[in-house]
């Protein structure tokens, strides 16, 4: 248990002010601010994040928390008011009780604390970075002494460390609510204490939480509306009001903090032009944007938008999104209020024609990068940027060009469909009824979607029409597309199984002549599934692994899978488990890298099969189960593989209903990892290894030192700070903070310099 001392005590009652409102949740990050403050090395961390996500509350609890740790306590320094960045030093010199005198402020400042251990908190920095110099200075010349600020920015200074804070979590744990839920419903007690959450009033409440994306102060703002509007109408109302709504604050709050309009004025009022230009042009895109899309957007004649953009991401008004590509996002909170500066700017037209035609180009380089080894990747990126494609064809629609919406389409088909991803179907569906090219290449997506629904008898449709109008304007690139599509739909019935087969000839022919390897892989893919969906094993063989081959010299996965699970089909009839479920964990390494819940399911189906041919019926259960749960999780119905694969498990589970069952429900109960990992077998966990305790030393008579104790006061008497103490010895901060407190409570002084000669006139050393 952390230790206080009396003279910890009265430095952080007396000079962290208590918050008027509990901190809800923030465990977390109340950790990571610890963890990160402990390091030797950290002198400076800020909190950084948009204004109303809480970062003074934060602060505020970090510093309560951890006055303890520091033996001169913590203090508290609120700069909102201040207006000048020379004006921050005497602000801070203030609140320390340094009184002035013919030395400079940063003198005074510096004699004040060079002996002192402390925790300064330095809240709402981000009008006033010019004054980070002087915070710099200060550092340099107190080895002890911690600065935590906050800022919409960091304040760029050697050494900085950034922590930036998240706005509240809008997922429960454990059947618990989520913490934005909890901060609105204790809000809203403390003008209605008879509120409560329960199932009548959480889903409206959550989706209010989600909509103000987890910003405390919008969430405090929206819960003050409970005196005129219970949730369902703050709901609602949310849809197109969301900053108008949000007002009428606590009145003893900074007035930039009464509503959430002012409170975003306040950081726009800083940005310079350029950024504000960017900002509010940055409204156009929807749940994030690359640098390149940002560039082409966004930028003035022969400009360039990485300084502003930089700037944006440093104030906290743009979030960088982590991953491999770097993209970027605003909440949408900030996003509204960009749209209205856009609307203001007279921009919006014209940025969204820009963003228009920025993802028809885009989704013009989708559909080779799908058909290659870069398959994964633009996947990912298509998922990305399925929002703003959606947006896109929407803005295309509402302008008549039909055109645009077909194209984006075409290119983008296969990949909602991977996806399962039926968002643009409606935009399809406003296209498809048409006439023309256009119409044409609609058909096409629906028809991906629609086998992938499970609807195969729509998906023939519609492919048989795509294909009748590409080939009557002679198109027959897209036409042996649509051919093999077709072909794969009628996979379903057996009675068109030749029609299949010939329309996959017509596709293999001009694949060839095309000089298009995914569509032929496609084709002899769909082959080698109707042959062996016939009971035609040598001609199914021949073909899939024709489709395999051109799979590994292409580095194609997602349609190289598919002929990977017909395979293994052929391989269960022959009775070959073996065979069949090396092949099914091949296809099961390539729809995890795709994620494509059809062949992940499929995969995990088929190896249940396995594993019934083996004698392994609990583990085939379980594996069904697990296929299962993947397709209700995402939503999609089972394909052909029951067909392929036979009535193997069928005749399992009539053999052992309630066995079966059990473990069924267990597989169902597995997170997809979990039945990834047992379908391959992973090899069993390994034990951790021990760690011994630190030995101690017999203290000597009289004083009763540790040898750690001993190596600290030693490092004492070489005047080094307990910073400098905890790196030299690779402990933490807090850790040399508390031998310290022990080893002056030991010796009976008061500080180091006592320590130091106590230790010295008793041969200590």
């Amino acid at each position: 248990m952390e230790r206080m001392t009396g003279e910890r005590a009265a430095a952080m009652t007396l000079t962290v002010q208590e918050p008027v409102t509990s901190l809800v949740g923030r465990e977390r990050e109340l950790g990571g601010v610890r963890e990160i403050l402990n390091w030797p090395n950290v002198s400076l961390l800020t909190l950084t994040g948009p204004g109303g996500v809480g970062k003074t509350r934060l602060a505020l609890a970090a510093a309560r928390r951890l006055a303890p740790q520091y033996r001169d306590g913590a203090v508290f320094v609120p700069l909102a008011a201040v207006q000048q960045a020379e004006h921050v030093l005497p602000v801070i010199a203030r609140t320390l009780g340094v009184q002035e005198s013919h030395h400079t402020t940063l003198s005074a400042l510096e004699g004040h604390l060079r002996d002192k251990q402390l925790l300064l908190v330095l809240d709402n920095f981000e009008h006033l970075l010019a004054a980070a110099r002087d915070v710099a200075a200060l550092l340099r010349t107190v080895p002890d002494l911690t600065v935590l600020a906050t800022s919409r920015a960091p304040l760029r200074l050697y050494g900085e460390h950034e922590y930036p804070v998240p706005p509240l979590s809008l997922e429960g744990h454990g059947g618990a609510p989520a913490e934005a839920a909890l901060l609105f419903s204790e809000r809203v007690r403390a003008i209605s204490p008879a509120f409560e959450l329960h199932a009548g009033n959480l889903s409206d409440v959550s989706e209010i939480c989600a909509r103000l994306d987890g910003l405390p102060l919008a969430i405090e703002l929206a819960a003050a509306r409970v005196r005129l509007f219970p949730p369902a109408v703050i709901l609602t109302r949310l849809a197109d009001q969301r900053l108008n709504l949000l007002g009428s604050g606590a009145r003893d709050l900074p007035s930039r903090q009464q509503t959430l309009r002012a409170t975003i004025d306040w950081s726009y009022a800083l940005l310079s032009a350029p950024e504000q230009r960017l900002f509010a042009r940055l409204g156009v895109f929807v749940g994030g944007w690359s640098y390149e899309a940002a560039q082409d957007v966004c930028r003035d004649e022969g400009g360039d938008v990485l300084e502003a953009l930089a700037s944006l991401v440093e104030k906290s008004l743009v979030r960088r999104l982590d991953g491999g590509v770097p993209r970027f996002t605003m909440l949408e909170t900030l996003r509204d209020y960009a749209l209205e500066q856009l609307v203001r700017r007279q921009e919006l037209a014209q940025m969204r024609e820009r963003h228009a035609g920025y993802y028809l180009r885009w989704s013009a380089e989708v559909q080779q990068g799908l058909e290659g080894a870069g398959q994964v990747d633009w996947l990912a990126r298509v998922t990305a940027e399925q929002p703003n494609l959606l947006a896109a064809m929407q803005d295309r629609l509402e302008v008549r060009d039909l055109s645009a919406v077909g194209e984006i389409a075409w290119n983008c088909a296969w990949a909602w469909a991977i996806r399962a991803d039926d968002r643009a179907s409606i935009h399809l569906e406003a296209v498809a009824g048409r006439a023309g090219e256009a119409a044409a290449r609609a058909q096409y997506a629906l028809t991906w979607l629609a086998f992938r629904r499970g609807d195969f008898q729509q998906a023939v449709q519609r492919a048989t029409q795509a294909g009748a109008s590409f080939r009557a304007v002679g198109d027959t690139m897209r036409e042996a597309y649509a051919a093999a599509l077709l072909s794969m739909s009628l996979m379903a019935y057996p009675e068109r199984y030749g029609e299949g087969l010939h329309a996959c000839a017509r596709a293999l022919t001009a694949a060839e002549h095309l000089k298009r390897p995914w569509l032929a892989l496609f084709a002899h893919g769909v082959v080698g599934w109707t042959h062996a969906l016939r009971g035609e094993l040598e001609a199914a063989e021949a073909a899939l692994r024709s489709a395999l081959q051109i799979g590994d010299r292409t580095g194609e996965q997602n349609m190289a899978t598919w002929s990977a699970l017909g395979l293994a089909g052929c391989c269960v009839r022959r009775q070959d488990s073996l065979g069949a479920a090396a092949l099914l964990r091949r296809g099961l390494r390539g729809a995890h890298a795709t994620d494509d819940p059809a062949e992940l399911a499929a995969c995990l189906y088929g190896l249940a099969v396995a594993a019934v041919m083996d004698g392994h019926g609990h583990r085939a259960a379980r594996l069904l189960g697990a296929a299962t749960a993947v397709r209700t999780e995402r939503n999609i119905s089972t394909q052909l593989e029951p067909v392929l694969f036979g009535p193997v498990l069928e005749d399992t589970r009539a053999r052992g209903e309630a066995a079966f069952g059990a473990a069924f429900e267990e597989g169902r109960s597995l997170t997809l990892e979990a039945a990834l990992a047992e379908a391959a077998a992973p090899f069993p966990a390994r034990r951790a290894p021990q760690h011994p305790s630190a030995p101690q030393v017999e203290p000597r008579e009289g004083v009763r030192l540790t040898q750690a104790e001993r190596e600290v006061l030693r490092l004492l008497t070489d005047g080094l700070s307990n910073k400098q103490i905890a790196a030299r010895r690779g402990t933490g901060v807090y850790t040399t903070n508390d031998q310290v407190s022990s080893i002056l409570s030991k010796l009976g002084v008061p500080n180091r310099a006592a320590a130091l000669r106590y230790a010295l006139e008793h041969e200590l050393l």
